[in-house]
C-alpha cells in the first residue's frame, strides 16, 4: 500500500534518526482518549482529521466549521462537517481550501471533541483553540509542546539499511499526525497524488490545472460511498 509519510527521497546514507511509520486511525483515537484536558484533544484530533499544519489550525475560528448538506455526483445527499481553513505556508499553494469529515465512525467520534469545545467558545469569531498569542509565536510553541507531551511505542525505518526497529516513547510531534492521515486517506478511501494535494492543500505548478476539475464534494463522496454515509 502507498504509504504517504514523505520517506521517498530521504538520503539513509546522511540520516541517523529512524523514520517512523504511520499508526492506525484506531490507535490515534485511542490516544486521543488518554488526554485529559478537552482543548488539547480537541487540537489532536483536529490536526489529524484535517491534516492542518499547526498554524492553519490556531487560524481556525469557531465560525469556519459548520454542516452542510451535500448533493454528490451520483445524486444522493449527505450531512458533512466543514471545516474551512486558511493554507499558510509560504503562501503557496490553495490560499483556502474546505474539509470534509466522514460525519461516520471514528472521524465523527473524534469531531464530537472537536464540537464540544466549539460550543464552549463565547463567539463565532472567536479562534477555537486558545494557546496564546498567534502573531508572537507563542501559541504555536505552546501546542507544540502540549502534544509533544503524548507517547507512544511505534515502530520505524532504520538507516542506512531499512530494516524496522521499536521506537519506544515516540513523542508524537504535530507534523506527524498530518502524515498519518495522508497515509490513511490513501490506503483506505483510495486517494490519489493530485487529490492529496486538494486536500492538504500542497503546490505544485504541474497539478495546477486538476485543482479545477476535483472538488471537496467529490472527495466526500468517495468516504460516503465506502462508509455508507448518513443521509441528510
Amino acid at each position: 500500500m502507498a504509504d504517504y509519510f514523505g520517506s521517498a527521497g530521504i538520503n539513509f546514507k546522511t540520516r541517523k534518526k529512524p523514520i517512523p511509520e504511520p499508526i492506525s486511525q484506531e490507535e490515534i483515537f485511542n490516544l486521543g482518549k488518554t488526554i485529559q484536558d478537552l482543548q488539547d484533544k480537541a487540537l489532536f484530533y483536529f490536526l489529524y482529521l484535517t491534516g492542518a499544519r499547526i498554524t492553519e489550525a490556531l487560524q481556525t475560528q469557531c465560525r469556519d466549521i459548520s454542516l452542510k448538506n451535500l448533493k454528490l455526483k451520483s445524486g444522493r445527499r449527505v450531512k458533512a462537517i466543514a471545516i474551512d481553513l486558511l493554507t499558510l505556508k509560504r503562501r503557496k499553494g490553495i490560499p483556502r481550501r474546505t474539509i470534509f469529515v466522514n460525519p461516520m465512525g471514528l472521524d465523527k467520534e473524534m469531531y464530537k471533541v472537536i464540537e464540544e469545545l466549539r460550543t464552549s467558545r463565547p463567539k463565532p469569531d472567536t479562534y477555537l483553540f486558545e494557546y496564546g498569542d498567534i502573531k508572537s509565536q507563542k501559541a504555536r510553541k505552546n501546542a507544540y509542546w502540549h502534544i509533544k507531551k503524548i507517547t507512544y511505542s511505534i515502530r520505524g525505518i532504520e538507516p542506512p539499511d531499512g530494516k524496522m526497529v521499536l521506537m519506544p516513547d515516540f513523542g508524537l510531534y504535530l507534523h506527524y499526525l498530518r502524515h498519518c492521515r495522508a497515509t490513511h486517506l490513501a490506503q483506505v478511501y483510495g486517494y490519489n497524488n493530485r487529490e492529496l494535494m486538494l486536500y492538504f492543500g500542497w503546490s505544485s505548478s504541474q497539478v495546477a490545472d486538476v485543482y479545477t476539475n476535483l472538488s471537496p464534494v467529490e472527495l466526500m463522496g468517495r468516504m460516503v460511498d465506502i462508509d455508507d454515509g448518513v443521509d441528510a
